[in-house]
């Protein structure tokens, strides 16, 4: 595909995933452990059993408490510690974030891997970030939301492989970011069909959110002092310099964001630099997490 031609894609928000690109609803373990939480009638012991009764989802689960986002003093080997170590809301919120990935069925191995790695990395940023500028931020309410904020692309690659492929290329071709690859395109965007995603699963707002809206255009929208801003404000940072650390952005565009960043936070840029070193240098734990992952 011509990467300057792509297809006008049409859909019906409204009917999108419901009766065109469907998809299965969300296993029921995350319904059930949502409601009991809502209804406040949960109880460790419950819990563990709804989740302990798939094995997988076990395994998945304690390998992303061991990773390093949490900092367990320890390895933690048994589901019921995890539950009492972390909090039910907090297990509810990674048995969601697996989820919701996992329902996509998503069969191609590399995707998987870029996605996690990705997110995992934005995750892992946002924690530096929230500690640093905005230490009343209650951070475990970024870990699934910074996780899915990009949910969409996994959307775009199973409906629209070949607009995906389109904006991968002309991405690696420019050095930009998604999103500007995707205005070039005329293509629909991942945060359209991330927040789509989320509403036709009833994901938390702050997760709808979170898809929605993370680029540098939402940043720069942000009363940079607010706290009603705070939560987005630290999703766009943390996607933007999540990106600005894995060093694939043009030179051109790497140093423009770099400094409307800095200024939008009122750091100067030397300083904003080693916020993104320290950043890259979070790349070893994230290539160990996807690897204890896939």
């Amino acid at each position: 595909m011509n990467d300057t031609n792509t297809n006008t894609i049409e859909f019906n928000p409204d009917t999108f995933l419901k009766t065109e690109y469907v998809l299965p609803p969300l296993p029921a373990i995350v319904i059930t452990i949502k409601d009991m939480i809502e209804e406040d009638r949960a109880d460790m012991a419950e819990i563990s059993e709804l989740v302990a009764a798939d094995p997988a989802l076990v395994i998945q689960v304690l390998k992303i408490v061991n990773s390093a986002y949490y900092s367990m003093p320890r390895p933690i080997t048994d589901l019921k510690y995890a539950i009492a170590f972390l909090g039910l809301a907090e297990i509810y919120r990674i048995v969601l974030t697996l989820a919701v990935v996992s329902t996509l069925e998503i069969d191609e191995e590399n995707l998987l891997r870029q996605f996690w790695r990705d997110s995992y990395l934005t995750a892992l940023t946002s924690k530096f970030l929230t500690r640093r500028f905005e230490p009343g931020l209650a951070v475990e309410e970024l870990w699934s939301s910074t996780l899915l904020h990009d949910i969409g692309r996994l959307l775009s690659a199973k409906f629209f492989p070949d607009e995906f492929r389109a904006v991968n290329n002309y991405c690696e071709e420019h050095g930009c970011l998604v999103e500007e690859a995707e205005k070039a395109l005329g293509v629909p965007s991942r945060a359209t069909l991330g927040a789509l995603l989320a509403r036709h699963w009833e994901l938390p707002e702050m997760i709808r959110v979170a898809c929605a809206a993370h680029d540098e255009v939402s940043l720069f929208a942000l009363d940079p002092n607010s706290r009603d801003d705070a939560f987005q404000r630290m999703i766009c940072l943390s996607y933007l310099t999540a990106r600005l650390g894995e060093g694939k952005l043009c030179a051109e565009k790497s140093a423009d964001l770099a400094n409307r960043i800095s200024q939008f936070i009122n750091l100067d840029r030397e300083h904003y630099s080693g916020v993104v070193e320290s950043v890259n240098e979070l790349e070893e734990e994230v290539e160990s997490f996807v690897a204890r992952l896939s």
